[in-house]
């Protein structure tokens, strides 16, 4: 085999092994339209929230966390800031916080498969929960995002966290789940009805 065929042959390994990482990342669907390029920053809070994003996604050294009211594009940064990761090589889960910890807390009763479904949630190198914590808490959700988010932060993973609630809010449900985000995460923080933009076409 020639350097030429060697060059190749790495390039092609590397190719198929990114649209494995997306495949199995979730966010197959969403890559391409949820980018940074799509991402309308007019006002000077959309321009530090992309600011923020986008060095995080140069440098994931941390938590990202994105949180505020519907409508203000969390879901579009984080998900853009996945993306970018992902094409770093980095193995990347995405977690949709109410269908995914349904289906987890459904299975809290058969240890064999609940361990199966949430290893992915703790260990992958990369998580992004969107949505965390949305709807009514009960103590198994507070349990299942503790037994996630503590096994991440004792392990220094990256982590990408949107969610409506405040960081007030997670203290009041839960102070340990609170604490682990703060301590971790670098914040963007979506705040008042003049920072809900989906009237403006963007998500």
């Amino acid at each position: 085999m020639t350097e030429d065929e060697k060059i190749t042959d790495c390039s092609c390994m590397q190719v198929r092994r990114m649209l494995r990482l997306i495949k199995a990342s979730g966010l197959e669907d969403v890559m391409n339209r949820l980018t940074f390029d799509s991402y309308q920053a007019k006002t000077s809070w959309q321009k530090d929230a992309k600011k923020t994003a986008q060095e995080f996604a140069k440098n994931p050294d941390g938590w990202l966390l994105a949180c505020g009211q519907s409508g203000a594009g969390k879901t579009h940064l984080c998900t853009a800031v996945a993306a970018e990761i992902l094409k770093r090589g980095i193995p990347t889960l995405y977690m949709l916080w109410r269908s995914d910890s349904v289906r987890l807390k459904s299975s809290i009763t058969d240890d064999f498969n609940y361990q199966r479904y949430i290893e992915p949630f703790k260990t992958s190198k990369c998580l992004y929960i969107d949505d965390f914590l949305k709807g009514k808490i009960t103590d198994a959700d507070i349990n299942l995002a503790f037994e996630i988010l503590d096994h991440r932060y004792r392990n220094d993973q990256i982590t990408i966290i949107s969610t409506e609630r405040s960081p007030d809010e997670i203290d009041r449900i839960d102070e340990a789940i609170c604490g682990r985000i703060i301590q971790k995460s670098q914040i963007i923080w979506f705040e008042g009805k003049e920072k809900n933009f989906r009237k403006y076409g963007q998500k």
